[in-house]
């Protein structure tokens, strides 16, 4: 399905006058809309730097859902975060959770909005991408619940080119070549990147092994003369869920080379332990007298 543009129908009706609140009258309205487009100039109202056009709203009254949707119409205009993701993708990503947390189970609400959803979906998606917060972009994977199998392919678009890239990264990097292809490996070099592998939708599940298995040859090929990167991405790599058992266990012996043992970087404790003996013998003769 093609992702669809959104445009709120409330802010049209509110600046021509339109009475929505107290009852829809579907035949009054597209009496008042016909007479304004007829004379609007040719052919689009402006409002607030926002164009309409006749047809994508006669089209949207003339749905048999209209009022249903109409009702979630009024609760996104009244959400600000929400409405400029879907209208201008302009993303803030915690409001966007919070003002969706009240549209959360709700299967008429997903199929009235994730078309809608889509588009601005994949434009996040893309921005963190090219500022290389995999972190941020692994944070909007949370919200991919809201989005059908339709309108999926769209909304991934971007994270799907940037894994087949990048795993075709990995396979042309050697330690020769590292300082050519490390801006490359900029995003895997950053803290918190385990969020994006943690929290991909199911469709990437073998991309999550794929680029943890990069990830892995990667480290054990710069081990002796990148050691600080390979500490940077390994630090993330024990923290990807999801991974075969044999993977998980060469990630975290791997991750002691790294980052020594938990035992070589700890203080040295054998002295607690023999006062502990100590005591305990003297215990057990009786104490002292």
């Amino acid at each position: 399905m093609a992702e669809k543009q959104y445009i709120s129908p409330i802010r049209l009706f509110d600046h021509l006058g339109i009475e929505y609140q107290d009852g829809i009258n579907i035949a009054r309205i597209k009496k008042h809309l016909n007479a304004e487009f007829s004379m609007a100039k040719d052919g689009f109202i402006e409002v607030d730097g926002h164009s309409y056009n006749r047809n994508d709203i006669i089209e949207e009254l003339d749905r048999p859902d209209f009022e249903t949707r109409m009702a979630y119409h009024q609760r996104i205009y009244k959400q600000h975060f929400l409405l400029v993701l879907l209208e201008d993708n302009e993303d803030n990503l915690p409001e966007v959770h919070t003002a969706l947390e009240s549209f959360q189970r709700d299967p008429v609400f997903d199929e009235f909005f994730s078309p809608y959803f889509a588009g601005p979906f994949n434009m996040a998606a893309r921005t963190c991408i090219n500022s290389n917060d995999l972190s941020g972009l692994g944070e909007w994977f949370t919200l991919e619940a809201f989005l059908l199998p339709a309108d999926r392919e769209a909304a991934f678009a971007s994270t799907r080119i940037f894994l087949e890239e990048n795993e075709r990264v990995f396979r042309n990097i050697s330690n020769e070549n590292y300082g050519t292809f490390r801006p490359k490996v900029e995003p895997w070099l950053r803290y918190g990147w385990y969020k994006f592998l943690n929290n991909l939708p199911p469709e990437f599940d073998h991309h999550r092994e794929g680029i943890a298995v990069s990830l892995i040859n990667l480290t054990v090929s710069l081990q002796k003369s990148n050691k600080e990167d390979c500490r940077d991405i390994s630090n993330n790599l024990v923290q990807v869920r999801e991974l075969s058992p044999d993977l998980h266990k060469t990630i975290h012996n791997n991750d002691k080379v790294f980052n020594g043992s938990a035992s070589s970087g700890s203080p040295n404790y054998w002295w607690v332990l023999w006062i502990v003996i100590i005591l305990l013998r003297i215990g057990a003769s009786g104490g002292c007298n």
